[in-house]
């Protein structure tokens, strides 16, 4: 019983993904939070929704959800050590939240 609703809630999980992967433009934040929270010791799902997060409010200089997203790379980093994409946007959003006007994001 327990394995069935680990597996269902790893398929909605999996699910909500393939829709932010789908989502053309717009918030694809939306359906990676709610991927993260139904796994939340998976590392990719948070990775996800904070890439999300920042690559939303980047352009708007938005601090706080610039500082939440390095909030949940640092979850997703917990997680997983070896996350190497992690590591390299958790240093990006901590430029951006330092350097308020900085340009730099690809």
């Amino acid at each position: 019983m327990v394995l069935m609703v680990f597996f269902a809630l790893q398929f909605l999980s999996h699910l909500f993904q393939y829709l932010g992967d789908r989502e053309a433009g717009g918030k694809k934040s939306g359906w990676y939070k709610r991927s993260a929270l139904l796994m939340p010791l998976d590392a990719e799902s948070a990775y996800r929704y904070a890439y999300a997060l920042l690559f939303e409010n980047a352009q708007s200089q938005n601090n706080e959800a610039i500082l939440e997203s390095a909030h949940v790379f640092d979850l997703s980093l917990q997680h997983n050590v070896l996350l190497y994409r992690a590591h390299y946007y958790l240093g990006k959003a901590l430029v951006l939240y330092n350097l308020p006007m900085s340009p730099y994001f690809d």
